[in-house]
């Protein structure tokens, strides 16, 4: 279940059976009181959801695939990418390219604008850098840092931890917004 939570104006529908935002506001410290659930999906199991760099659409993904919504009205879907059954691959970790073309889900690209798989690539995409060139995906105590365009290995950075009795895991990663570094966190 995904619930959208905000401090919106609401007006009734025409039938007045369903309220509907005339205007969002942003959350603040002033109003942080009065924001209330303004939308439910229901979608089943949720493993992900990312909203757009412009802040236009979320994608949710669930058991059966991806479902894209426009944040104007996710009332109505605009996009869906199914993944097979079969081979229990469902998207856990998700991220647009900055000029929102594609949509990496786990190791797969999909074009934003047909919804069709464009190719999987060789790992997980755990960061993406913020001009959409690399991106980095983490093999437990290692870093492995790709060219997305040719998904060719640029790097690969052993985060082995000598003050740990074991391999310490690298947990999250992320590239910082301006691009002169790799964040990561790992376990102790």
């Amino acid at each position: 279940m995904i619930v959208l939570l905000a401090s919106a104006v609401l007006a009734l529908a025409q039938d007045n059976s369903l309220l509907l935002p005339t205007s969002l506001e942003e959350i603040t410290l002033e109003n942080v009181d009065r924001v209330e659930p303004l939308i439910r999906l229901d979608l089943g199991e949720i493993h992900d959801f990312e909203f757009s760099p412009d802040g236009t659409r979320i994608a949710v993904a669930t058991d059966h695939g991806i479902n894209i919504y426009n944040i104007d009205n996710l009332e109505q879907q605009v996009g869906y990418v199914p993944f097979p059954v079969e081979t229990r691959q469902y998207p856990y970790n998700m991220t647009f390219a900055p000029d929102m073309s594609i949509l990496i889900a786990d190791k797969t690209i999909v074009d934003v604008e047909t919804l069709e798989i464009i190719r999987e690539i060789a790992g997980e995409a755990d960061a993406l850098s913020p001009d959409g060139r690399l991106y980095a995906t983490v093999a437990f105590d290692q870093i492995i840092v790709r060219d997305l365009e040719s998904d060719q290995e640029i790097r690969r950075i052993d985060v082995t931890n000598e003050e740990c009795e074991y391999v310490c895991g690298v947990t999250e990663i992320a590239f910082t917004p301006n691009s002169t570094g790799l964040v990561y966190a790992a376990a102790e």
